[in-house]
């Protein structure tokens, strides 16, 4: 019998993504043409992304964040209170207290912290062009990580074969279901269920699911991925 995971929740639409990529453009003050010749796409497909008319593939969205100097979170996590707290209706309930006596008993107001914990139910998951689902995972996100769980549908991958994708940092996934092709600089890995990879991502590469009747899932952090753009 094969095994069914959790019910997802639902994923970030392109209009949403459409208005925070250009509410970051703006508030960086990066007009659309300059944006255009960052990323050395058209101002046109520029103009699509903001209106939700399309979703980005992997390369585009990474390059349009660093282009942007914003992260994964900033566009597709939850939004965040004024103290910097996820907002309880989507980051779930407030943490539970333990006083002195020993029982139970939840605070009468959000601490000002971050919540430590991601709730299954938020919409932090985004489904990319080219049969590539992201979910994020963290709840107290960190520009310098990024950690997600990523579904690759049949036909799927995080760029086309002939134009690999490269970008700063350094990557470390795990394969949970499925077989994943893994191709790194001249060099391409089969990876099964219970395989992992690591490899520097300023070396050009590709994800790609070599299955062609189920999608595979892994487990991706990648550290360092720089979030500042160079004009």
């Amino acid at each position: 019998m094969e095994r069914s995971g959790p019910e997802e929740g639902p994923a970030f639409d392109a209009v949403q993504l459409g208005e925070r990529l250009r509410a970051a453009r703006e508030r960086n003050g990066i007009g659309l043409r300059e944006l255009s010749r960052r990323v050395q796409l058209s101002a046109s497909m520029i103009s699509q992304l903001e209106r939700g008319l399309t979703m980005p593939s992997v390369t585009t969205l990474y390059a349009v964040t660093t282009a942007l100097g914003s992260s994964l979170d900033e566009l597709v996590g939850a939004p965040r209170t004024a103290a910097g707290a996820a907002a309880p209706a989507l980051a779930g309930a407030p943490p539970v207290t333990v006083p002195a006596g020993g029982a139970l008993a939840r605070p009468t107001q959000l601490e000002s912290a971050p919540l430590p914990v991601a709730r299954h139910a938020s919409p932090r998951r985004i489904a990319l062009e080219d049969g590539v689902r992201w979910e994020l995972l963290a709840a107290t996100p960190s520009p310098d990580v990024e950690f997600m769980r990523v579904t690759y549908e049949p036909g799927g991958a995080s760029a086309p074969a002939d134009a690999l994708q490269r970008h700063d940092g350094s990557e470390y996934g795990h394969v949970a279901e499925g077989r994943l092709g893994v191709t790194v600089g001249f060099h391409t890995y089969e990876l099964e269920a219970g395989d992992s990879i690591s490899f520097a991502s300023t070396m050009p590469h590709r994800l790609f699911n070599l299955l062609d009747d189920r999608p595979t899932t892994g487990f991706w952090v990648v550290v360092g991925r720089s979030a500042r753009a160079h004009a």
